[in-house]
């Protein structure tokens, strides 16, 4: 990706950033366990700690001598409330990339914004399966047949897949 005029480049292992390229050659390695624990920096020539909170999202950045060098915090979407940075990071919120040139976190199968997904799930006439945001288009049947009595409405497409199956509608029914 172009970021300020130069061209970086990401190098993933299974799903996650595990280094990046400058156009000048100059590496930064991401040093990983179950979360993003450290980088190593040719520029800077040393190592810096990331400190992770309970979601994974990064808290602070530390040298290799303990001394905190950025901090930050979040509201529960992602949203950063706190942001005291003296080296430049790309991780945050989950301990996702965060993109600086959009502003938005890369969560691999698509961009997140903290207010929502910037992707087309959700829209009218479309489904999304559980598999990855895979999107299908609704069949005649299987729109929603709802009976609105006493404020309640069915759907009637769950209701013939039920075990109950016939009992359950019968009884929806007469309510």
């Amino acid at each position: 990706m172009e970021e300020n005029g130069k061209l970086v480049s990401f190098i993933y292992a299974d799903r996650e950033v595990i280094a990046e390229e400058d156009e000048a050659g100059e590496h930064i390695r991401y040093i990983r366990g179950h979360e993003l624990l450290a980088s190593d920096s040719e520029r800077a020539r040393t190592y810096y700690h990331y400190a992770c909170d309970e979601m994974g999202s990064i808290t602070d950045i530390t040298d290799c001598h303990g001394t905190v060098l950025n901090h930050y915090a979040y509201d529960a979407f992602g949203n950063r409330t706190v942001e005291e940075e003296t080296v430049e990071n790309r991780f945050g919120f989950a301990g996702e990339l965060l993109d600086a040139v959009t502003g938005q976190y890369y969560l691999r199968a698509r961009f997140y914004n903290p207010v929502r997904y910037v992707d087309p799930n959700g829209h009218e006439g479309l489904i999304c399966s559980k598999k990855y945001g895979e999107l299908k288009k609704k069949r005649p049947r299987e729109v929603l047949f709802q009976r609105k009595k006493n404020g309640r409405s069915m759907n009637m497409s769950r209701v013939r897949r039920s075990r109950m199956g016939l009992e359950v509608i019968v009884r929806l029914l007469r309510m």
